[in-house]
């Protein structure tokens, strides 16, 4: 949870540096189910893993990346009692962000923008309570990109299932 900020800083570096087309149009490709320590994405083939330290894990396309971060019960304080809104709040103390959390479409997530190098991104982060974990995924672009992207990362989000503990 605390190192959820740097993911973003080392996303906009990774982003802005193979953001010259090497990969295939996210939005037009085929989807493609990627698996991670018992959570399930439906992304499409335009991603690629992204390995990321200090991150469960992260796929990154041409124009727009995943990053995902698991904080299993077992390493919060009652963990395992806290309910979806407890841990969304402890995000924001513990990360020192102001932001609003909303739910819809049985999603709770926040929007945000960042810069880095000059370059303004927004982030689409969205938060789940597994059996076994809590999970913080979070689907950024460059901010000119947002509106476009954002309805994919809704629909890519929607798409997170997880396996049973």
């Amino acid at each position: 949870m605390k190192k959820w900020l740097l993911f973003c800083l080392s996303l906009l570096l990774v982003v802005t540096v193979t953001g010259c087309g090497m990969f295939s149009d996210p939005k037009t490709a085929d989807p493609k189910d990627f698996t991670l320590e018992g959570l399930t994405i439906t992304l499409t083939d335009a991603f690629r893993n992204l390995g990321v330290e200090g991150a469960t894990g992260g796929y990154q396309s041409k124009d727009c990346a995943l990053f995902l971060i698991k904080e299993p019960f077992d390493l919060l304080e009652n963990g395992d009692e806290l309910t979806l809104e407890e841990y969304v709040e402890r995000v924001k103390t513990k990360n020192g962000i102001d932001v609003e959390i909303k739910t819809e479409e049985n999603l709770t997530y926040f929007e945000r923008t960042a810069s880095a190098d000059g370059v303004e991104f927004g982030y689409y982060s969205v938060m789940y309570r597994a059996p076994d974990a809590f999970w913080l995924l979070q689907f950024t672009c460059e901010k000119k990109d947002y509106e476009e992207y954002r309805p994919y990362f809704v629909n890519w989000a929607k798409s997170v299932t997880f396996d049973a503990a």
